[in-house]
């Protein structure tokens, strides 16, 4: 285990829903039922950048269920090793764990573990209060990393009323993220 800096992904414990249940409460089966077309995205990018991790730590694994399809559809020599901070996630996770598949209720930048081959971070950043941190403290824990980010700006949220803002409480999201950054967006575009 290598000494790291401290980070925690956590605003405050108090009033965080993923660890006072609303979380749960508003999503029972903890978005289980994406975890089959994400592993398939997952294993389709590895395979077209011809990437073969040993290591593969998801960081906000919920449920788990991402990490356990591709446990069974990877090579048996790769471990999987899956944390959150919500205590009823990892709940859930246990029934998955498995050799070579284990999952644990930690705030990754809380802990020390050793550098993993790949990274994911599947609709987590858009969770932590200090996303930019969150970025920074896992740039020295994988060699490779992957991130997704749930886009819920769109034409339909914008034209239904108060979808954003429902979706915001039902998925305690902080943040919104765009396909493109804002320096890009709000570019002067060349006249030329």
């Amino acid at each position: 285990m290598s000494s790291q800096r401290t980070f925690t992904s956590v605003g405050d414990p108090a009033t965080d829903p993923h660890l006072t249940g609303e979380y749960l409460r508003n999503n029972p089966s903890w978005h289980v039922e994406f975890a089959a077309w994400k592993a398939a995205n997952i294993l389709q990018l590895l395979e077209r950048k011809h990437l073969h991790p040993r290591t593969i730590c998801e960081v906000g694994c919920g449920a788990g269920e991402v990490l356990r399809v591709l446990h069974a559809s990877m090579d048996s020599q790769c471990t999987f090793y899956g944390c959150d901070v919500a205590p009823q996630a990892i709940e859930l996770a246990k029934t998955r764990e498995c050799e070579r598949l284990s999952f644990e209720v930690a705030d990754l930048g809380e802990i020390s573990t050793p550098p993993f081959d790949l990274m994911l971070a599947l609709e987590v950043v858009d969770h932590v209060e200090d996303y930019l941190g969150f970025l920074r403290m896992l740039r020295s824990r994988s060699e490779w990393k992957i991130f997704s980010f749930s886009l819920d700006i769109s034409v339909q949220s914008a034209l239904r009323g108060g979808a954003l803002r429902r979706r915001r409480v039902v998925h305690a999201h902080r943040h919104h993220f765009t396909r493109k950054p804002p320096c890009e967006r709000w570019k002067k575009p060349d006249m030329r």
